[in-house]
């Protein structure tokens, strides 16, 4: 007999929290012609925890009559039937009586109730009947978030989108409901339902709604520049611990140096960029044995004669600059390019010793000639053709 009466109470349970539909369907004056919108919306439900219910109207109301008992909200399916405590509000501009829960509220079944609304003066023929509605407040179960990509340019955007699953079997897009953990914070954007990548790096993304998380997403954001992905930034601690630093992509430039190169010259003519990769492999090399300095040297200049052949010196090879820069912007690139390169007193000692090991030597300049783009290390094809269209 104890097991017959366990099994009841189970089966009707479900039925005490969450009355039939033909319980939530019971109502009162929704239907006037006055009334313009009610939220929740009547036999709502998927209201949430924290909604705050709202009548609109066609006309201005009689904001004598918006009284604090004119708006009660009881839950029906909770243990105590008392009325929910809460603020009642007049919002002027929209012709909307509001009232606001003093706190979240339980899961159940609630019946919301407006009376004793008049329409204002002007309005004195129109009567307001008494309202009366339900809504259900579900137990949410679960979060399940989506996106269309998992792997981001910097600036690229991906669509997100959050479901909302509740004891009730209502599923519902809250995307715009939900609150977002972003780790490391900071490095994407997210508004609306698109997320907008900030920074290149592994990231996690969860959305959080109530007590719920929803399932995390593994999102990873690279900066690529015209086919060239380029590398992570590197931990200072671990980069600046050595001479030559860190260079995942073996590209014989340092990844701080390489991502500095693209962030400063992004503005620039496109050649630019492998202009002054070029520099910077010079420069790596020269510091990595400053004793060989006159030797080493060569490195250096054919980066500057690489320069100089689509610079200012162009017209000697028949073709137009594709850049012309004066001689102060130069100073001041050059000495940015150095307090980059040269960030750590064991590199700027090297340089140091390799400008001094050069001290009191005799060096010829070279011509202009063909061999500066010869020693050019990139491909120049395509900038030859862009200086001879000029």
């Amino acid at each position: 007999m104890k097991y017959f009466l366990l099994i009841a109470s189970l089966l009707i349970l479900p039925f005490t929290l969450f009355a039939s539909q033909d319980d939530l369907s019971k109502s009162k004056g929704t239907t006037q012609d006055v009334i313009v919108q009610l939220m929740p919306s009547p036999a709502q439900e998927d209201v949430s925890r924290y909604t705050k219910i709202e009548a609109s109207f066609n006309v201005p109301l009689d904001a004598k009559h918006v009284k604090k008992f004119d708006v009660k909200l009881k839950c029906l399916s909770c243990k105590e039937k008392n009325d929910i405590k809460g603020t009642v509000g007049y919002v002027e501009a929209e012709k909307k009586v509001t009232f606001t829960p003093a706190e979240s509220l339980t899961p159940g079944v609630y019946e919301v109730e407006f009376k004793s609304l008049k329409a204002d003066k002007t309005h004195k023929d129109v009567k307001i009947k008494e309202i009366k509605y339900r809504f259900v407040v579900p137990t949410l179960v679960s979060l399940t978030l989506e996106t269309n990509t998992t792997s981001l340019n910097l600036g690229e955007k991906a669509q997100l989108g959050v479901t909302a699953t509740y004891d009730n079997n209502v599923v519902k897009d809250v995307t715009d409901k939900v609150e977002w953990i972003i780790n490391p914070a900071d490095t994407v954007q997210i508004g609306g339902n698109l997320l907008t990548a900030l920074k290149d790096t592994d990231v996690t993304v969860q959305a959080k709604m109530e007590t719920i998380l929803s399932n995390t997403l593994d999102l990873e954001i690279y900066w690529e520049v015209d086919g060239h992905r380029l590398p992570p930034e590197p931990d200072p601690a671990v980069n600046n611990a050595t001479l030559l630093g860190i260079d995942v992509n073996n590209n014989n430039v340092r990844d701080d140096v390489e991502r500095w190169i693209y962030n400063r010259y992004k503005g620039d003519h496109p050649i630019m960029i492998p202009l002054k990769l070029q520099e910077a492999r010079a420069f790596r090399y020269i510091i990595q044995d400053p004793s060989q300095a006159r030797d080493r040297r060569k490195k250096g200049v054919d980066a500057l004669n690489c320069a100089d052949a689509f610079g200012a010196w162009a017209n000697a090879f028949g073709r137009k600059p594709l850049f012309n820069k004066e001689s102060e912007v130069v100073i001041k690139e050059v000495r940015e390019r150095e307090n980059i390169q040269f960030n750590t007193a064991q590199r700027a000692r090297a340089y140091g010793e390799y400008n001094q090991n050069l001290s009191g030597g005799v060096y010829e300049s070279e011509w202009p000639s063909e061999k500066w783009i010869e020693n050019c290390d990139f491909n120049t094809t395509k900038y030859i053709e862009m200086s001879e269209k000029l």
